[in-house]
């Protein structure tokens, strides 16, 4: 039987490994995952945000709960593992709404 690990994305963290069957996975509810891959280096990963950005602006306390200051360190880490620059293909998923829709709200949409 063919042995795949398996691995859940805590929310304000990442997984970027490279050359294993891994099946990633995120809770996402309100949260947004970047899921990133490159087929020809076998290399990519995944993020679980939690937050735009730091609610202090100042804070530099896990950094990666936050799409401002975790993007920039998650897009940076497949390259260290082979992955070459527009051979990246991404998906986002997430974000999903809560609370209900009020009449101004949904004319705005």
């Amino acid at each position: 039987m063919f042995n795949v690990e398996k691995r859940v994305i805590a929310s304000g963290s990442y997984y970027v490994g490279e050359k294993k069957s891994i099946v990633s996975r995120a809770f996402l509810g309100t949260c947004v995952g970047v899921a990133m891959y490159d087929s020809d280096a076998n290399a990519g990963g995944l993020i679980h945000l939690l937050l735009p950005k730091p609610v202090i602006p100042e804070s530099t306390y896990e950094p990666e709960k936050y799409a401002l200051t975790a993007l920039p360190i998650f897009l940076e880490a497949p390259y260290n593992h082979g992955a070459e620059k527009g051979k990246l293909k991404a998906s986002i998923a997430g974000g999903a709404l809560v609370c209900p829709i009020t009449e101004n709200e949904f004319d705005m949409l």
